[in-house]
């Protein structure tokens, strides 16, 4: 393909004036001005625009202003040019084609006035006044040499008053005493010798000159030491002074009236540089600054020609570098110009001019045969990746631009006019951009864009910015790029920038590090404007866009790996470099400071040891399995896994291999050990065939073990270095180290140095993972970070020679660890289920009721809930214990023929648990958990009429409660008759539930436990009831008060006590059941049995009160008229206590009773009649008391007497805190 200097015609250099044009000199060279100008339509309208403001000044007779906005390079100082030529009335602008609109619709106003165009070059301007008023000064006086001078300067006044003075005084006197002062000057030296005296003739002489000549300086200074010296500051130096701004632009006005103009133009080129050149100094920003509103606005409004000021202005800068970057405060300058904003127009010279003047200006094509090649090679690149172009062309560009600016893509220009913007005036977006077409004209070919990254050598060397501070952050970008950058590029590609320029290497290896050098300038770039949006959230992606044709890879699209990958490698060297997350396209950055990083970390270099190293890998490979920190642990940490549906664990030893002995090489009974190398060797001799051949040496001595071995390839000495600094990083980043090793630092740059550091390590642990990856066998991404001769083919060795292991396809040391240990488990356990879902041991022990009832059922089948269907499907096949449908489960018998042969093959001996838990391993082994070993268990045991006996003792196993040590016996069961009448009786007596229990060996032990266990509950409370009725019974004298009837209560409790004493001294299981089905309980028994055991525990707690009792025989046995009611009341207690339970409630007639009782002692009571109460003085009650209340009665009998002790009771009950006096009086019969 052609270069670029065979299809545009460019220069062979690029000269310091290049597309710089200072307004005084495009006005003194017009026909070269307007022949250069390209006149684009949006610049048309800025004509119009420009001209609309001196209009509106000349028709209001009012003074105007507007700012000339627009970035470094647009072109405003030649827009000046043009405009100032146009009202000048030339020819050569006015007969410009593009311009001929505007011409005509302003010829009305502009023909036949007059205008005087000043133009200003502000830099180096003290003031505001003296860069104005010189400039009008020197433009007038040689224009209009025979006018008077302007009136603002301050000497003015003074020569005038002189000549007043001089007429009072006289000649001779007059130029006495001026002679006089001057030549006591003289002796001074301050001026010199002066050897001519003045005189008439020379004094009016001096009154012509025009202001700053040097005779006009000693006349003010000879005038000032004679007459004037209150006014001495006139003569102080040898400059003009000047009025206030506000009488010198109406003196200004006034001056150009009278020399027939109508209207003064001020340029004023560079105004915003000139102010930003004095940014660091904020009085003198503040004073100046607040000038600009006085042109036009002022107190002085005598200003009868108008003054129209065209004021230069560019972007401000913050749009681009960001409030934060060093220096930014320095461009607050243009906040104090934001606040005059409302009072001036803004002619808006657009970027979007640029494309369509580099066009005509610099990218011409040499002939049309170049144009087509040029259109050809633009069409391809059209074509390119939606995702590429659109970051080319940037939100505002659109192909057309693209074409308009090839080689250069909208994105460069965006980022080059953000560029040029922070650098001196000379160095515009044209003059960069022509300099980077010669430097690219004999290498890049047509086809290919001019990189991102390339601008940063155009603006590295040169001019510097104009700001002190952006200056200072400039400079440490370049340094950061030069120092810290492009050293970690040489040392990968093994070349020199300096060998590269003079030519010294090959063109690939060459090419292979400025592409590289292209992304890292692309973000250094970004740094420096961050806010442009061609560099804003720069993506790995984004960067290869950027840099279109710099990054090949074979599959189109994948370029933002490639970039990301190498990012990743270089971050790790230099914290500088940020990558925000570990996404597949995140934010990347640079951070330029002026820390540096590496003289801390080489205050820490004796922490770089091998021990440490290995540490670090170890902790690298376990964060990477997901553990916790393992440092501490004395013990092998072990990794669950969960495999074919089960949580195992496998143990991991960190090590050297060749070191190890063979028992540790072995590893240990009931767990795999997965045994790690290290990436390298504390003994350099050494590598991993070694490690290699002491497994072999293992094998070779027909010895097993349940281990792999993990062997990685060695890492290269520059990889292991990396290592290295990541210890030392993570050592120096650890406490209060940093303090110690960058005591140097302010604390400002020590926490600075602390995010350098804590980004680098981030960046360099990745880099050193994913060189991991590749060292342990997980890919083979980072190949140049292994050391070529200290490779392994294999890195996955059994030490059990019958497994074979088969490499795992892994991206993550976690990954690979399970898919290891998944094949060690494959090995040992083949016969284990694939459970779908690992079993849940609620899940599991609900299914074991399930098959355990579905065992005792006949055809062995159980309806299912809803609730278990999911988790019976999932795990009862698996382990062939049953067939599971929708709305039943139906046992297989597999289990009872496998159990059944190895019962044969031990001569029918009945087996113990650990027996059946080997037994589950034969043929295969299947290494079940061990709730899901009960689970088989359990349903083997119910299925075959089997019960496990524990110490000689019937036992009733349940999931994760089945003890090896178990006995499993035969159970005999009993008749059907005996099971139907015990299960029955107890299911009416003693548990409902019982009645529903199988006739099988689970239901006869469970029979035998339930009847058991509510003996040991209930005997206790039993006894205690047949007490509480035999004392009932001799306390109401039942024989005495219910004569002949039978003590039914007494009778039904006695029997089921002697029942209970039965069961309770049974045999066996089937002699419990017998006791049961034989008990020969009537139908009244059976329901006072149910009514006695159902209430038992209150009914042994039953009592009726001793004195009530008395209290009413003591009535009853009397004659008068209560006595009836009293035996009435006794002998219903006497009849509830003899008969049963559940005709008449105990408790129920003990309450009714002590309820009766009451009643009829309070009648007896209030029927008795009280003595005439006696009358007695009240006493006076004691300080702070009440007065006392009495309660007496006198002469009771004994039922009265306590009523009112019960009445007294509850008066007190009542009461508060109380003082009471008592005295009773008993008297009783001889």
């Amino acid at each position: 393909m052609p270069k670029l200097r065979e299809i545009f015609d460019l220069p062979e250099q690029v000269h310091q004036g290049d597309f710089v044009l200072r307004l005084t000199d495009g006005l003194s060279a017009p026909a070269e001005t307007v022949r250069d100008y390209i006149a684009t339509p949006q610049l048309v309208k800025c004509f119009d625009q420009a001209l609309g403001v001196v209009k509106g000044a000349i028709d209001s007779r009012m003074s105007k202003g507007a700012y000339l906005h627009g970035s470094f390079g647009s072109g405003k100082s030649h827009f000046m040019a043009i405009l100032s030529l146009l009202l000048r009335g030339d020819a050569t602008a006015r007969g410009k084609p593009e311009l001929a609109p505007v011409v005509s619709k302003h010829n009305g106003w502009t023909q036949g006035r007059k205008f005087l165009v000043v133009p200003y070059h502000m830099i180096n301007a003290e003031t505001l006044e003296s860069a104005l008023f010189s400039g009008y000064a020197e433009l007038t006086a040689r224009l209009h040499p025979e006018a008077p001078s302007p009136g603002f300067y301050q000497s003015e006044g003074m020569l005038n008053d002189a000549q007043k003075l001089r007429t009072q005084m006289g000649d001779e006197a007059f130029f006495r005493t001026l002679n006089s002062a001057t030549g006591a000057a003289n002796g001074g030296g301050g001026w010199g010798r002066v050897t001519q005296t003045w005189a008439a003739a020379r004094f009016e002489a001096t009154l012509k000159v025009p202001p700053g000549s040097p005779e006009r300086f000693q006349l003010v200074g000879a005038l000032t030491r004679a007459f004037y010296g209150s006014v001495s500051h006139l003569s102080a130096s040898q400059r003009e002074m000047y009025t206030s701004l506000d009488e010198g632009l109406a003196a200004m006005s006034h001056h150009a009236k009278d020399l027939g103009y109508d209207g003064i133009i001020l340029f004023l080129d560079e105004f915003i540089l000139w102010l930003a050149s004095r940014a660091a100094d904020v009085a003198w920003i503040a004073r100046e600054g607040q000038k600009v509103a006085k042109l036009v606005e002022s107190s002085n409004a005598d200003r009868p020609t108008p003054i129209i000021s065209f004021m230069a202005r560019q972007r401000d800068l913050r749009e681009l570098v960001g409030e934060h970057m060093p220096g930014a405060e320095q461009l607050s300058f243009a906040d104090t110009l934001q606040y005059w904003e409302a009072r001036f127009d803004k002619v808006n010279l657009e970027d979007r001019n640029l494309p369509e003047i580099a066009k005509k200006r610099l990218l011409r094509t040499r002939g049309p045969a170049e144009d087509a090649q040029l259109k050809g090679a633009i069409n391809k690149l059209l074509g390119s990746q939606p995702e590429v172009l659109q970051t080319l062309l940037t939100r505002d560009g659109d192909q057309q631009m693209l074409q308009d600016l090839y080689p250069f893509t909208p994105a460069l220009v965006q980022t080059l006019i953000a560029v040029s913007s922070m650098l001196q005036r000379e160095r515009t977006a044209l003059k960069l951009m022509q300099q980077m077409l010669v430097d690219k004209a004999d290498t890049l070919e047509i086809g290919d864009v001019i990189p991102v990254g390339d601008l940063f050598d155009v603006i590295a060397d040169g001019d510097e910015p104009f700001t002190h501070g952006i200056k200072l952050f400039f400079e440490q970008a370049k340094q950061l790029w030069r120092r810290r950058l492009l050293p970690i590029l040489e040392t990968q590609h093994g070349v020199t920038w300096e060998d590269i320029e003079s030519g010294k290497v090959d063109p690939k290896k060459a090419a292979a590090l400025q592409n590289d050098a292209r992304l890292l300038k692309t973000l250094v770039l970004a740094a420096l404007v961050p806010e442009v949006e061609a560099l804003k959230n720069l993506t790995p992606t984004k960067l290869a866009a950027l840099n279109h044709g710099t990054i090949r890879t074979p599959v189109p699209g994948s370029e933002g790996i490639t970039v990301l990958t190498k990012l990743k490698r270089w971050a790790g060297q230099a914290g500088e470099i940020k990558i925000a997350d570990d996404s597949p396209n995140p934010i990347v950055s640079v951070e330029v400071a002026k820390v540096d990083t590496d003289a801390i970390l080489a205050n820490a270099m004796s922490f770089d040891t091998q021990g440490n190293r290995q540490a670090e890998v170890r902790q690298l490979i376990t964060d990477g399995l997901g553990l916790a920190d393992v440092g501490s642990s004395l013990l092998p940490p072990e990794m669950e896994i969960s495999w074919r549906g089960s949580r195992r664990s496998a143990e991991i030893l960190f090590g050297n291999v060749r070191e190890q002995s063979f028992d540790t090489l072995k590893g240990r009974e009931g767990t795999w050990r997965i045994l790690i190398d290290f990436p390298f060797d504390h003994q350099p001799e050494h590598g991993p065939q070694d490690d290699v051949a002491k497994i072999n040496g293992f094998l070779n001595d027909g010895r097993v073990g349940r281990s792999v071995a993990w062997l990685p390839s060695f890492l290269s000495p520059n990889t292991q270095d990396q290592l290295g600094r990541l210890v030392v990083i993570n050592f120096v980043l650890r406490g209060n180290n940093l303090d110690q090793y960058a005591s140097q630092l302010s604390q400002t740059d020590r926490e600075q140095a602390r995010v350098l550091l804590t980004n680098q390590r981030d960046q360099l642990r990745q880099f050193i993972r994913n060189c991991l990856y590749t060292a342990y066998g997980l890919n083979s991404v980072a190949q140049e970070a292994l050391d070529p001769a200290q490779t392994v083919d294999e890195h996955y060795f059994s030490l059990d020679p019958s497994l074979v292991l088969r490499p795992p396809v892994a991206a993550n040391f976690k990954d690979a660890f399970e898919k290891l240990a998944e094949q060690a488990l494959d090995y040992e356990f083949p016969a284990h289920p694939h459970f779908d879902v690992e079993p849940r041991p609620i899940a599991v022990k609900r299914l074991a009721e399930l098959m355990v009832l579905a065992a005792q059922k006949p055809a062995h089948r159980v309806e299912l809930e809803a609730s278990l269907r999911d988790d019976a499907k999932r795990i009862a096949p698996k382990l062939d214990l049953a067939e599971v449908g929708e709305a039943a489960l139906q046992l297989r018998d597999d289990w009872s023929q496998h159990f059944a042969r190895q019962i044969a093959q031990q001569s029918g001996r009945e087996p113990t648990v650990t027996d059946l838990r080997r037994w589950l391993d034969l043929p295969d082994r299947r290494g079940l958990r061990e709730d899901l070993q009960d689970l088989v268990i359990l349903t083997w045991l119910a299925k075959s009429n089997r019960s496990l006996y524990r110490f000689g003792q019937p036992f009733k196993g349940e999931i994760g409660n089945v003890p090896n040590e178990c006995e499993v016996r035969e159970q005999p069961l009993p008749t059907i008759a005996e099971w139907d009448k015990a299960t029955r009786l107890a299911g009416e007596i003693l548990d409902p539930v019982m009645a529903a229990l199988y006739r099988s060996a689970p239901g006869l032990v469970e029979f035998s436990r339930a009847a058991r266990k509510r003996v040991t509950d209930t005997a206790p409370h039993l006894l205690n009831y047949l007490r509480v009725v035999e004392q009932l019974m001799t306390l109401v004298q039942t024989d005495a008060v219910a004569t002949g009837e039978p003590a039914l209560r007494k009778t039904g409790a006695t029997r089921l006590r002697d029942w209970f004493a039965a069961m309770e001294s049974s045999s066996s299981e089937i002699d419990l059941v017998n006791i049961v089905s034989r008990l020969d309980f009537s139908t009244e028994e059976v329901a006072e049995a149910k009514a006695v055991l159902g209430g038992v525990q209150a009914l042994a707690r039953v009592e009726a009160k001793h004195y009530l009792v008395n209290s009413l025989r003591s009535i009853a046995s009397g004659s008068g008229e209560f006595a009836p009611r009293a035996n009435q009341i006794l002998e219903s207690l006497a009849h509830a206590v003899l008969r049963f339970e559940y005709v008449d409630g105990l408790q129920a007639a003990v309450t009714q009773f002590e309820r009766d009782a009451g009643t009829l002692m309070a009648d007896v009571a209030n029927r008795a009649t009280p003595p005439t109460p006696q009358p007695q003085s009240t006493p006076e009650p004691e300080p702070g008391m009440k007065a006392p209340q009495r309660i007496e009665r006198a002469r009771l009998i004994k039922t009265d007497a306590l009523k009112a002790l019960a009445d007294a009771c509850r008066l007190l009950e009542e009461l508060g805190e109380v003082s009471v006096d008592i005295q009773i009086v008993i008297r009783e019969q001889e």
